[in-house]
């Protein structure tokens, strides 16, 4: 079975936009149809859809951090506007 590229982005705790960046990459298991992603529900539920190995920095970087291909369990800083003071 399969899931779109939303619904495994979901179950990663990424965007979708980070879902299919793993996708084009190689990183998440996953086959494109026309314009749509389809991910392999059966791997994704068992970890083996996504390999977050390589993950050594660069805009990757947050694959890293928190153990997952999306930073699950990250902890965001504050929130600042900007024009702020600190920002």
């Amino acid at each position: 079975m399969e899931v779109g590229i939303s619904d495994a982005a979901a179950r990663l705790g990424c965007s979708p936009e980070y879902a299919r960046r793993l996708a084009r990459r190689g990183r998440l298991s996953a086959r494109r149809v026309g314009r749509t992603w389809l991910v392999d529900a059966a791997a994704l539920a068992a970890g083996e859809g996504v390999d977050d190995d390589g993950a050594a920095g660069g805009e990757d970087a947050s694959a890293a951090v928190g153990g997952g291909p999306c930073g699950a369990g990250r902890t965001a800083g504050p929130d600042r506007r900007p024009g702020e003071p600190g920002a």
